[in-house]
């Protein structure tokens, strides 16, 4: 049997027979261009799909100097995921999140250039609109004037009301007595006082024979009263709560509380300090959830992850969004917090972040669109992050620092490549990275630094103070049930902002 060699197979076709299949191949393309001019239209109903269109099909005519860059994981485009019920039944939701104003392919160049000598960069002036407490404040203040600021009168019916239909929706006929609002609160009022010497078990504050009995909790409330509302407590109506395969089921028997207080938070105080920092919090959590995230460098491993915007110098928390594995992007969650916020725009205010959040096209939107100044420090592989500074990465020696400016107008953003133990890149719209001399970790003896890098140091840590606050006297307790452990997370956030308001008056 004779094999055709390689050859025979690369020999130029009859000039007739190619000519043909030109023309043919013409034909196709023909047919073929209309489907892909309109194919965003035939794709629609699937965001996915439309999604991943855009981002992968170049048409002609489109800039070719237009190069699209993937960027980040947290930066590319994605599938949106179960969006069914609003976030507002749910409680842990963004609600009407706020994008950037392009999609990433389609955002306007950041024009970089070499930093030099004759190149300033001016923080916004800070002017804000009636900073301060914003509510009332009686003469008789004390501590529980102070966190009932926070927790309106109705919210204890609501408690109330709503433990008695599930009550009774578990017994069908009532056996006990109802729970009445003044129980209500004294049960939360228990519960934080737990949170000071937190027993072995419940039931040892009541115990004639401890150590530990507290003869104030005691004399409140039986144990078996408190048992009772204890097991029966809720928020909401079980028969209302959205289907269990939706995001929204996740978080909807913590919404009015969470509700309530995200909305007291933003209008009983708003920050005299134009720094605020955003940064993560966490609840510890071991049971299995689609909630529960892991880190090891957390002081909680397995945990609830939550947003937060805190004003660094009080630690007052203003914003907080449960993270409910909702399809959002880093940008989303820092524009919303900012929008739900009381911090209106062009205000002035500096916002502070870490690496996880920061990137060019957020602070270039923070800056030019919204009015807010921004520092953090950044990864180097961030969308529109200048090439230069990632080329070389890891070739610089100890102390080196380069550095690229954006300007428009008067608005400007610096990126910085500084060498110390190792790269670090940041990213700021209200210093420069000159360098200057710092006092060292310990404070022994005197180091150069890049200026932004001081000012990141010294208000980035509001969320860390908020978190060690909270972390004190908590009043959360082991439980099964998710949410319980999550409705006494948002209570010890609401007695830490109750502690910052009371100091401070």
């Amino acid at each position: 049997m004779v094999h055709a060699s390689d050859s025979e197979f690369s020999d130029e076709l009859p000039e007739a027979v190619e000519e043909a299949w030109m023309k043919d191949q013409e034909d196709i393309i023909a047919e073929e261009r209309p489907v892909e001019d309109n194919i965003e239209e035939s794709v629609e109903e699937d965001p996915m799909v439309s999604g991943l269109l855009r981002a992968f099909i170049v048409r002609p005519g489109d800039d070719e100097d237009d190069e699209y860059d993937f960027g980040p994981l947290s930066a590319r485009p994605r599938a949106k995921k179960r969006t069914d019920i609003p976030s507002e039944t749910g409680g842990g939701g963004l609600g009407n999140t706020r994008k950037l104003v392009q999609p990433l392919a389609k955002r306007p160049r950041i024009p970089w250039k070499k930093m030099e000598e004759q190149h300033h960069v001016c923080p916004m002036d800070f002017k804000p609109t009636n900073p301060g407490i914003q509510v009332d404040i009686p003469d008789e203040f004390d501590e529980l004037a102070a966190l009932m600021l926070f927790v309106p009168d109705d919210f204890w019916d609501t408690i109330a009301t709503e433990s008695n239909r599930y009550y009774r929706q578990k017994k069908k006929a009532a056996v006990k007595p109802d729970i009445t609002p003044a129980e209500a609160r004294t049960y939360i009022g228990i519960m934080i006082l737990l949170g000071l010497s937190p027993p072995h078990s419940l039931r040892t504050p009541w115990k004639r024979d401890s150590t530990f009995r507290n003869d104030v909790i005691s004399s409140c409330m039986t144990y078996s009263r408190f048992n009772h509302i204890h097991s029966n407590f809720h928020l909401v109506d079980n028969s209302t709560l959205p289907p269990k395969d939706t995001i929204a089921y996740k978080t909807a028997r913590i919404a009015p509380l969470l509700h309530t207080l995200k909305d007291r938070y933003l209008t009983v105080y708003k920050a005299k300090t134009r720094q605020l920092s955003v940064d993560e919090g966490s609840m510890g959590w071991k049971v299995n959830s689609s909630m529960r995230q892991y880190n090891p460098n957390k002081p909680h491993k397995y945990h609830i992850k939550s947003y937060k915007l805190v004003e660094t110098s009080t630690g007052y928390l203003s914003n907080i969004i449960l993270h409910d594995t909702t399809s959002r992007t880093v940008d989303e969650v820092v524009l919303t917090l900012l929008d739900e916020s009381p911090y209106n725009k062009h205000e002035g205010y500096a916002v502070f972040t870490d690496r996880f959040y920061t990137s060019p096209d957020l602070f270039w939107h923070l800056r030019t669109v919204d009015g807010y100044d921004a520092t953090g420090t950044c990864m180097s592989n961030r969308h529109q992050f200048p090439p230069e500074l990632k080329c070389a990465k890891g070739k610089s020696k100890k102390g080196e620092v380069h550095s690229y400016i954006a300007t428009h107008g008067d608005d400007n953003l610096v990126a910085m490549r500084w060498r110390d133990a190792k790269d670090v890149f940041m990213l700021s719209t209200e210093e420069t990275a000159d360098l200057i001399e710092c006092d060292s970790q310990r404070g022994r003896v005197k180091k150069m630094k890049p200026a932004m890098v001081p000012l990141y140091n010294k208000n980035m840590g509001g969320v860390d103070l908020n978190d060690y606050l909270e972390s004190k006297y908590s009043p959360c307790r082991a439980t099964r049930k998710m949410w319980k452990k999550l409705a006494m997370y948002l209570v010890s956030t609401a007695v830490t902002n109750a502690y910052i308001i009371f100091r401070m008056v």
